[in-house]
């Protein structure tokens, strides 16, 4: 267990079962033209030794003044915790609403707006609006690996 490893024993049980549940949510492992080939959970996707490329999104939000809005990632997370990033970044999910592949990316576009929800309270989002841009991202820190083809979102 990815905690007991770090030393995240002071967390509560009902913490380290929800960070856990998130890991078991099931990713799209894809090839590198971003062609679906099966589905992984998030631990199996950003493990060291599996280095699945997987779909993920990136969500940049600014102000009115332009301003890149930053978050601190909790503690608590397992993936890249204290770790100062965007204001949000997640997966979509293997399931239909969020894997369509179409030219207007509306699978990924709904799982970030499922997750500006989630995470930040946005809900009223229009996702016809949001700005996208792909890009393939390589990350290494200890034994938390991301290999994923990136949908960059632009809002502000």
């Amino acid at each position: 267990l990815f905690f007991r490893q770090k030393g995240y024993n002071l967390f509560k049980p009902a913490v380290v079962n929800v960070q856990n549940n998130y890991l078991d949510e099931q990713c799209i492992i894809v090839d590198e033209n971003d062609k679906p080939l099966r589905s992984g959970s998030k631990r199996y996707c950003h493990s060291v030794e599996t280095l699945s490329l997987h779909r993920a999104f990136s969500i940049f939000l600014f102000t009115k003044n332009r301003e890149l809005i930053l978050q601190r990632r909790a503690a608590q997370k397992i993936t890249f915790p204290l770790v100062w990033t965007n204001a949000c970044c997640s997966h979509p999910l293997w399931n239909e609403n969020e894997m369509s592949t179409d030219e207007n990316n509306v699978g990924i576009r709904r799982a970030a707006k499922r997750k500006l929800s989630h995470e930040l309270g946005i809900h009223a989002v229009d996702i016809g609006r949001m700005k996208v841009r792909n890009f393939v991202l390589v990350y290494n820190v200890s034994k938390i690996f991301d290999n994923s083809v990136s949908n960059v979102f632009k809002f502000g």
